[in-house]
């Protein structure tokens, strides 16, 4: 598997998607610091507010490239070279999983670096804890695992990159309406708040506290629940948030949608007729 990682980190030194992706996260930092400054005088920032907004598009940008790292070993005859070289499908696989994964963690650390050097002398240290920050890192480098597992699955098993782009990409942005529905159901108030109004003839009306029929409880709520604590797209939104609900429930899930994805992945493309 050396000479597969070599090939691969040479190719990704040279991937233009990789380095704009990194040159976004970059720009998407120092411009976010920029923007928080100015509004300083009226409202009070700290850096952990910033620090953790990565997690809401790293998913995109991910699916981008993943798509076209891979498409492009697949358009250029890359993967079938390898295999008639006599290297294993699943090391192929692997090795593809394990760069995407690395690019990925490439891709947080452009935007945490000059979030922290820039943000520190501006907005000061974190606020939180350090134990808490760096839970909430591990938790996000988990997510984003996940996201490469899921996105290196459908690109390893498509041989069209401009397919494999299209289902990746809708694929992220389903998945985050999907969380962003599932929070705001969670966040429904239980009752509505007892409210006076004044009708058209002048008569003062009092309308008492009122329980809300959109409110989760019992079993489905737990569900709703767990799929956001589950699904790497509401992880995302909790970890910007600095949110997170039960730390344990998404590592363990992150490393189930890995594990999972990466296994029906191997399986399949050991299977797959390579054209």
């Amino acid at each position: 598997m050396n000479k597969l990682f070599a090939a691969n980190f040479s190719r990704l030194k040279k991937d233009k998607s990789f380095w704009i992706c990194n040159l976004f996260m970059v720009a998407f930092s120092i411009f976010l610091q920029i923007t928080y400054y100015r509004s300083i005088e009226n409202f009070t920032f700290v850096l952990d507010e910033m620090v953790f907004t990565y997690c809401t598009f790293v998913g995109i940008l991910l699916a981008a490239f993943v798509s076209l790292f891979i498409g492009t070993e697949y358009s250029d005859g890359t993967i079938r070279n390898k295999i008639v070289i006599g290297h294993t499908r699943t090391a192929i696989y692997l090795t593809n999983l394990f760069t995407c994964c690395f690019a990925g963690l490439v891709m947080c650390f452009s935007f945490i670096l000059p979030t922290l050097i820039i943000g520190i002398p501006l907005f000061g240290f974190f606020s939180a804890d350090l134990r808490s920050i760096l839970l909430l890192l591990f938790l996000s480098f988990a997510m984003t695992f996940a996201f490469v597992s899921l996105l290196t699955l459908v690109s390893m098993l498509r041989q069209n990159r401009a397919i494999a782009s299209v289902i990746n990409i809708l694929g992220v942005f389903i998945l985050l309406f999907f969380a962003a529905y599932i929070n705001a159901r969670l966040q429904e108030p239980k009752t509505y708040d007892s409210y006076i109004y004044e009708t058209d003839s002048g008569q003062i009306v009092e309308e008492a506290e009122e329980p809300n029929p959109y409110y989760l409880t019992g079993g489905k709520r737990k569900m709703y629940q767990f799929l956001f604590d589950a699904l790497p797209t509401g992880q995302s939104i909790q970890l910007t948030q600095m949110q997170p609900h039960d730390p344990v429930v998404s590592a363990l899930s992150s490393a189930g949608i890995c594990l999972i994805a990466s296994g029906v992945g191997i399986v399949v493309f050991k299977r797959k007729d390579i054209k």
